[in-house]
Protein backbone atom coordinates (compact mmCIF):
# COMPACT_ATOMS: atom_id res chain seq x y z
CA UNK A 1 0.00 0.00 0.00
CA UNK A 2 3.23 2.18 0.85
CA UNK A 3 4.21 1.95 -2.80
CA UNK A 4 0.85 2.82 -4.06
CA UNK A 5 0.72 6.36 -2.20
CA UNK A 6 4.16 7.20 -3.46
CA UNK A 7 3.42 6.12 -7.02
CA UNK A 8 0.15 8.66 -6.59
CA UNK A 9 2.19 11.28 -5.02
CA UNK A 10 4.63 11.22 -7.62
CA UNK A 11 1.96 11.13 -10.39
CA UNK A 12 0.16 14.43 -9.02
CA UNK A 13 3.90 15.67 -8.48
CA UNK A 14 4.71 15.69 -11.92
CA UNK A 15 1.13 16.45 -13.17
CA UNK A 16 1.00 19.84 -11.09
CA UNK A 17 4.28 20.83 -12.18
CA UNK A 18 3.14 20.43 -15.86
CA UNK A 19 -0.27 22.17 -14.99
CA UNK A 20 1.74 24.80 -13.05
CA UNK A 21 4.29 25.74 -16.25
CA UNK A 22 1.61 25.37 -19.23
CA UNK A 23 -0.63 27.78 -17.11
CA UNK A 24 1.55 30.35 -15.74
CA UNK A 25 1.93 33.71 -16.63
CA UNK A 26 5.25 33.59 -18.15
CA UNK A 27 5.23 37.90 -17.92
CA UNK A 28 4.90 37.78 -14.19
CA UNK A 29 5.93 34.53 -12.48
CA UNK A 30 5.62 35.60 -9.22
CA UNK A 31 2.13 36.21 -9.79
CA UNK A 32 1.34 34.26 -12.31
CA UNK A 33 2.77 31.37 -10.41
CA UNK A 34 0.44 31.63 -7.22
CA UNK A 35 -2.48 32.09 -9.67
CA UNK A 36 -1.60 28.78 -11.75
CA UNK A 37 -2.13 27.33 -8.20
CA UNK A 38 -5.16 28.77 -7.07
CA UNK A 39 -6.69 28.10 -10.73
CA UNK A 40 -5.52 24.33 -10.01
CA UNK A 41 -6.91 24.10 -6.53
CA UNK A 42 -10.15 25.17 -8.09
CA UNK A 43 -10.34 22.79 -11.28
CA UNK A 44 -8.48 19.52 -9.28
CA UNK A 45 -9.25 20.32 -6.03
CA UNK A 46 -8.73 16.37 -4.97
CA UNK A 47 -5.07 16.62 -6.70
CA UNK A 48 -4.48 19.88 -5.05
CA UNK A 49 -5.16 18.73 -1.37
CA UNK A 50 -2.94 15.14 -2.68
CA UNK A 51 0.23 17.71 -3.68
CA UNK A 52 0.16 20.02 -0.74
CA UNK A 53 -0.90 18.16 2.44
CA UNK A 54 1.47 14.73 1.88
CA UNK A 55 5.02 14.87 4.16
CA UNK A 56 7.54 15.91 1.43
CA UNK A 57 11.21 14.37 2.54
CA UNK A 58 9.79 13.26 5.92
CA UNK A 59 8.95 16.88 6.99
CA UNK A 60 5.43 18.22 8.09
CA UNK A 61 3.46 20.37 6.67
CA UNK A 62 4.26 22.74 9.69
CA UNK A 63 8.04 22.59 8.92
CA UNK A 64 7.47 23.02 5.30
CA UNK A 65 5.23 25.97 5.62
CA UNK A 66 8.53 27.49 8.33
CA UNK A 67 11.34 26.12 5.50
CA UNK A 68 9.58 27.99 3.04
CA UNK A 69 9.03 31.28 4.81
CA UNK A 70 12.99 30.88 5.65
CA UNK A 71 13.32 31.04 1.84
CA UNK A 72 11.44 33.53 1.19
CA UNK A 73 12.84 35.82 3.68
CA UNK A 74 16.12 35.19 2.80
CA UNK A 75 15.37 35.44 -0.70
CA UNK A 76 13.93 38.54 0.15
CA UNK A 77 16.45 40.20 2.28
CA UNK A 78 19.00 39.38 -1.09
CA UNK A 79 16.66 40.84 -3.24
CA UNK A 80 16.34 44.17 -1.28
CA UNK A 81 20.31 44.05 -1.18
CA UNK A 82 20.61 44.31 -5.16
CA UNK A 83 17.85 46.63 -5.14
CA UNK A 84 19.72 49.01 -2.85
CA UNK A 85 23.45 49.02 -3.71
CA UNK A 86 25.78 46.63 -5.34
CA UNK A 87 26.80 44.14 -3.31
CA UNK A 88 30.06 43.08 -5.09
CA UNK A 89 29.36 39.40 -5.19
CA UNK A 90 28.42 37.27 -8.67
CA UNK A 91 25.20 35.48 -9.36
CA UNK A 92 27.12 32.17 -9.05
CA UNK A 93 28.13 32.98 -5.40
CA UNK A 94 24.53 34.21 -4.47
CA UNK A 95 23.15 30.72 -6.28
CA UNK A 96 25.82 28.97 -3.59
CA UNK A 97 24.69 31.08 -0.79
CA UNK A 98 21.18 30.33 -1.17
CA UNK A 99 22.28 26.76 -1.61
CA UNK A 100 23.49 26.83 1.72
CA UNK A 101 21.08 28.88 3.00
CA UNK A 102 18.51 25.91 1.99
CA UNK A 103 20.29 22.94 3.37
CA UNK A 104 20.93 25.02 6.87
CA UNK A 105 17.19 25.88 7.68
CA UNK A 106 16.25 22.09 6.29
CA UNK A 107 18.53 20.84 8.46
CA UNK A 108 17.46 22.32 11.37
CA UNK A 109 13.46 21.73 9.91
CA UNK A 110 14.27 17.66 9.84
CA UNK A 111 16.13 18.24 13.53
CA UNK A 112 13.09 19.88 14.64
CA UNK A 113 10.87 17.21 13.19
CA UNK A 114 12.54 14.01 13.93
Amino acid sequence: MEGLRQDVEQKVRCFVTEYVAGHMDQANLFCGTGQAYIQLAKEEPHLFKIFTLHQRNGISLRRAEELHSNMLIYTMGLSTIFSMTTPGISTEEICMRQEMAYEAFLKQVLKEDG
